[in-house]
């Protein structure tokens, strides 16, 4: 059993690609930033160890327009099927070729849905798509008016709203498919894949936000006797934002933080006097920066992406 050809659409840089793949070894080579890591992580966005991991940030940014037709046929009170065939969704299409295993089908067994004794391909089609039955509860209250609050909105619907989903499919009739469980996918399909060990790098489901840390070591570098005046204003722009949070969470943050600690008395301390315990909260600027600060990369339209989402992250890490 052999991958004869996959098809990528809507995945990050890959809006709707095709590629034969060889019996033993297909090797695909290209500059940064032309769809080679994408290729590689659909497979592994659908084979998540957990479950399929995809997310707003992984659909094709041109297509998300989409979104807004399907919103404009929604208010225009169009029918479900109309309304549904404009959502964009995030496809990997497998064409399998079973020639050798014809005798023995194993775990393809489900998939091989033709009557044809002479075929030996199958189609397997994994697609990240609304759920059944929720077009009302996706479109019901988003409004493009304000369009940095539209995608911030899109971003939630998509994640509570859309489910990975597998199909099997006749290649000679695409119209004739079954829907299967996905859990079968994942014994159909065995991957693995090498990440490269450098400071920033293509691995996507374990993000390491290295640039939003190097905050933390260009802030410490702003307040070194040698940093420039332009650098040292800045840092102290930051600490005096930082002082004046430190103030409010000192205040009304601490008085809620304060709230949920238990009293030692409820618990028979034996001391004379109950020692009511505290909670203070100290805000460290350079902790804020490495371990609380990302760093996104901005596209159009308030469309940004995650620092490891960019093939020239480790340029622009040196």
């Amino acid at each position: 059993m052999i991958i004869k050809s996959a098809r990528v659409k809507n995945f990050r840089l890959l809006k709707d690609v095709s590629l034969t793949l060889d019996k033993t070894t297909t090797l695909i080579v290209g500059r940064n930033n032309t769809g080679k890591t994408s290729f590689a992580e659909i497979f592994r966005s659908f084979l998540f160890f957990s479950g399929p991991n995809i997310r707003y940030e992984d659909f094709n940014q041109s297509c998300l327009v989409g979104f807004e037709e399907a919103l404009s046929a929604y208010a225009a009170n169009n029918s479900e099927e109309s309304i549904r065939s404009l959502i964009p969704t995030v496809e990997l299409e497998l064409v399998i070729d079973y020639t050798s295993d014809k005798d023995d089908y194993g775990v393809l067994g489900d998939f091989i849905i033709d009557l044809d004794d002479n075929l030996f391909e199958t189609m397997v089609l994994v697609s990240y798509q609304l759920k059944d039955g929720r077009i009302k509860d996706f479109f019901q209250f988003l409004d493009v008016t304000n369009r940095q609050k539209y995608f911030s909105e899109l971003k939630d619907l998509i994640n509570q709203h859309f489910e990975a989903v597998i199909y099997a499919i006749e290649p000679t009739n695409p119209e004739n498919r079954v829907r299967l469980e996905f859990s079968k996918f994942k014994k159909l399909i065995l991957s693995g894949l090498i990440n490269a060990q450098r400071g920033l790098d293509d691995e996507t489901h374990s993000e390491r936000d290295v640039l939003g840390k190097s905050l933390g070591k260009i802030f410490n570098s702003a307040n070194s006797p040698g940093a420039s005046e332009e650098f040292k204003t800045q840092s102290e722009e930051l600490n005096k934002v930082v002082k004046e949070l430190q103030v409010k969470v000192d205040t009304d943050f601490q008085k809620s933080a304060q709230a949920l600690l238990p009293s030692l008395s409820i618990f028979g301390y034996p001391g004379l006097q109950d020692p009511k315990l505290s909670a203070v909260t100290e805000l460290n600027i350079k902790s804020l920066l490495e371990s609380n600060t990302k760093v996104f990369y901005q596209g159009e339209d308030h469309f940004t992406l995650p620092e490891t989402y960019n093939g020239l992250g480790r340029v622009v890490k040196i």
